[in-house]
């Protein structure tokens, strides 16, 4: 399924008025989700970002500067309060928090190491081409 969130729309251009549909990609059936919870008791303004957060669960941002969690189901939940409306939501997967480096003599090594990788190279061609 493909969800979609977003507001001050038809029919009513409210904007209190929060729409939240689920699309079915094979057929395009477009089936609205009535919203219930936190974001529904809060009359917050139009859902302005969504993302997948896990299994039946998404995280969303709108453009009060809310940010929420609500499920495929329509249930909210209030996460806080975001210094900015958000626009877009990604979450960092598979990057490595640090970078692995290579210590000093890790360092030290590979630079004799490609040295002598070279020196060996450069003299190989020097005598073929003698």
């Amino acid at each position: 399924m493909i969800y979609h969130g977003s507001g001050n729309g038809p029919p009513f251009n409210d904007p209190n008025f929060q729409i939240f549909e689920a699309i079915n990609p094979q057929g395009l059936v477009i089936t609205p989700i009535p919203i219930s919870g936190d974001i529904f008791n809060a009359s917050c303004g139009e859902l302005t970002a969504l993302v997948h957060q896990s299994n039946n669960v998404l995280l969303a941002g709108t453009i009060d500067g809310e940010f929420y969690s609500i499920t495929t189901s329509g249930e909210t939940v209030f996460l806080g309060d975001m210094d900015h409306i958000t626009k877009g939501l990604a979450f960092n997967c598979g990057i490595p928090e640090q970078i692995p480096t290579l210590s000093e003599w890790g360092l030290i090594t590979t630079v004799i190491a490609l040295g002598l990788v070279s020196f060996f190279v450069l003299r190989r061609r020097s005598a073929l081409q003698k």
